[in-house]
């Protein structure tokens, strides 16, 4: 879902819901007419962890995440590259964002 604002930000929105914290998943999704990306997910493989990772191919972006311990953002990055935010995982609700 593309969310809109008065200064002309976007976002790309995921979220937790529809998934277990009992084994690992990952979700990706595009929007701004296929130059973002936003890719998110629980990963078990070294802690238990929520990550949010951002792409836009043109646009300034970052990611960002809210779970059971907080909001957390990755750094602004500029078009072409990634953003990236991985937590400890907490809650049984998350959601996360590519910000652009």
């Amino acid at each position: 879902m593309l969310i809109g604002s008065s200064m002309s930000s976007m976002a790309l929105d995921g979220s937790s819901s529809g998934h277990s914290f009992s084994e690992a998943w990952e979700v990706s999704v595009t929007g701004d007419d296929g130059s973002a990306v936003l890719t998110y997910g629980y990963n078990t493989d070294w802690i238990n962890e929520d990550y949010s990772w951002a792409y836009h191919y043109s646009k300034n972006h970052y990611a960002s995440l809210t779970n059971g311990k907080g909001s957390f953002s990755g750094s602004n990055k500029d078009g072409g590259k990634w953003s990236k935010i991985e937590v400890t995982h907490n809650g049984t609700s998350v959601s996360y964002s590519n910000n652009y």
